[in-house]
């Protein structure tokens, strides 16, 4: 028995298999992303084993900048390889956003910037579980 819902759906989907020149240039800047992801991978790798360890708190503020931007970067490729371009573009987004703080942090300063990134972070962590708690507190009553 064949899927009839699908058919129904058939044309409201992008099928890319039905646009050469588009599947084309999705397979180029998937390209692309592989070689970038791979590059960034580099330098996570030559920071964490290599030669170029300089602070170890640094490093590893810019390692998790690395790290982040690499999933990032290898989400959006997955997602365009089947054509969804919509959340992509929601990842992209916080990709920006991670790109252009650890741009912010090596500018200058690099460590007291670093140190602030580090101390909002666990700001942020600490109003989360105070939230969590109150709800847990708030739900768990009996009154």
């Amino acid at each position: 028995m064949q899927n009839s819902y699908l058919k129904v759906f058939d044309n409201i989907f992008f099928n890319v298999e039905k646009h050469n020149e588009v599947k084309k240039i999705i397979e180029q800047a998937s390209y692309v992303l592989d070689l970038v992801i791979t590059r960034f991978g580099e330098v996570e790798n030559e920071m964490t084993i290599g030669t170029s360890r300089i602070d170890d708190f640094v490093d590893t503020i810019i390692i998790l900048f690395i790290r982040k931007i690499m999933e990032q970067l290898d989400s959006i490729n997955v997602l365009y390889s089947v054509s969804l371009f919509e959340p992509a573009q929601i990842i992209l987004r916080s990709l920006i956003e991670n790109i252009v703080g650890l741009e912010f942090i090596l500018k200058e300063d690099t460590k007291k910037r670093a140190a602030a990134y580090y101390l909002e972070h666990h700001y942020q962590e600490l109003d989360n579980d105070v939230v969590v708690v109150v709800v847990n507190y708030s739900c768990n009553r009996s009154d």
